[in-house]
């Protein structure tokens, strides 16, 4: 059972929520955001200052009297290691405590290696990140790793009972994730799906900051979504957000993978889409053999230079994938009526023929009260923010109150991966 966390410690999270989410601010605005009176903030920052954690920063206009000095989160304080997985590439990298990206890697290497060989991956590229940045291993706090399957984020491994076999993610159903890279790296680990820490990448630095309902949609080899209903990630039991494996109304039943039919993925994902657009005769590399991760890519970027261009069978086919996604994504909007949908992906992020005909489906399917004063847009972040989503999620467990309860006191989170795994979702 993880430790109960004292007034002291409850406070010291209270305030390094503020500090993490807004920034430096001063300590007044510390008092009436959190509810803590004025002498406990000012012993509380004073202790997290002695501890590193924070740091005074800039003098803040005055409000009558001397000009009040601010304080912020000491980011540099730690690193985290982060990494985000796709089907052929996974990219590492570490970062500040508050997500600053600090330096990046991609690993040819993705889940369709297998998970030895992608974890192992993740631990040895993490070894030499710090080393090529002259950090030592005692800077490395935690490390936060977003997969490509639904997630039991209390074991920290792969949810177990999806019918990989005879597909690229064989060999993940149920894998411990977290445990083998703990043991590699000997620091606590935390896992969640790539496309959930995408989501909340976006809502603690991009475009979904201040918006409490958002649906994202990531299009690629896979189809993935994360939600955010009412501020907070929503996970379900394991796998809320797979709209890749909704029925696309009105089209064939398609098997999928999955055990049902019809699902957008087997209509919208990379390899369905450029099977289409070699039948419609676009110009695309010919498939390699063994493809690697820059055959897909190169290809899916053809395809959308050649719509881009005016090619009839590219439009065709990138039109397609919009309609149905939006057909699908309509019901998604009607159901949850969010004020944000961000697309995500090459084929969005690098022309506007997807974009508009989801766009498009969407307004004349979903119900129109809850199109109204729908934003429908792309992610300004993109891939990155699967890795501040990866970061911030290993922050949160770092900087609960009964994490805080397990670590504060040693100065940094090394003693004990256990207890504060145990501790962190506890807080959760």
């Amino acid at each position: 059972m993880s430790p109960l966390p004292t007034s002291r410690e409850v406070s010291h999270a209270a305030l390094l929520q503020v500090l993490r989410q807004v920034g430096p601010t001063t300590r007044a605005e510390l008092e009436r955001t959190t509810g803590l009176g004025r002498k406990i903030v000012s012993e509380r920052v004073q202790e997290l200052m002695a501890l590193g954690l924070v740091s005074e920063g800039e003098l803040a206009r005055s409000t009558g009297g001397r000009m009040p000095r601010t304080v912020g989160l000491q980011a540099d304080r730690g690193l985290l290691g982060v990494a985000q997985m796709n089907l052929h590439q996974t990219t590492v990298a570490l970062t500040e405590l508050d997500g600053t990206v600090l330096v990046r890697e991609q690993l040819a290497l993705g889940a369709a290696a297998g998970p030895e060989a992608v974890c192992d991956g993740i631990a040895t590229t993490l070894r030499g990140l710090l080393e090529s940045s002259g950090q030592t291993s005692e800077r490395l706090w935690a490390v936060g790793v977003g997969v490509l399957a639904p997630v039991d984020r209390d074991l920290g491994h792969v949810a177990p009972g999806h019918l990989f076999e005879g597909t690229a993610l064989a060999g993940w159903d149920g894998y411990p994730v977290r445990q083998r890279l703990a043991d590699a790296l000997e620091r606590p680990v935390w896992v969640d799906n790539e496309v959930n820490l995408m989501a909340l990448g976006e809502l603690r630095s991009g475009q979904a900051r201040g918006v409490d309902d958002v649906v994202l949609v990531k299009l690629g080899p896979s189809i993935g979504g994360g939600l955010v209903l009412g501020g907070r990630l929503q996970h379900g039991a394991a796998a809320a957000g797979e709209i890749g494996h909704l029925a696309v109304p009105g089209e064939e039943p398609r098997p999928c993978w999955c055990g049902g039919r019809g699902c957008l993925s087997t209509f919208a994902s990379t390899a369905a889409l450029l099977d289409e657009a070699r039948a419609e005769g676009v110009p695309l590399p010919a498939p390699a053999q063994d493809p690697q991760p820059a055959d897909d890519e190169d290809a899916v970027r053809a395809l959308v230079a050649a719509a881009a261009d005016g090619h009839p069978g590219a439009v065709r086919v990138l039109t397609r994938a919009g309609e149905r996604t939006g057909a699908v994504l309509a019901g998604v909007v009607t159901l949850l009526n969010p004020a944000l949908v961000l697309l995500s992906g090459t084929l969005v992020a690098e022309g506007d023929v997807v974009v508009d005909a989801v766009r498009a489906a969407v307004d004349a399917r979903a119900m129109r009260v809850a199109t109204e004063s729908l934003s429908l847009t792309v992610s300004p972040l993109s891939d990155t923010a699967g890795l501040v989503g990866a970061a911030a999620m290993a922050a949160d467990g770092l900087f609960g109150p009964r994490a805080l309860a397990v670590w504060l006191d040693d100065g940094a989170p090394h003693r004990d991966r256990a207890a504060l795994q145990a501790a962190a979702a506890a807080d959760r």
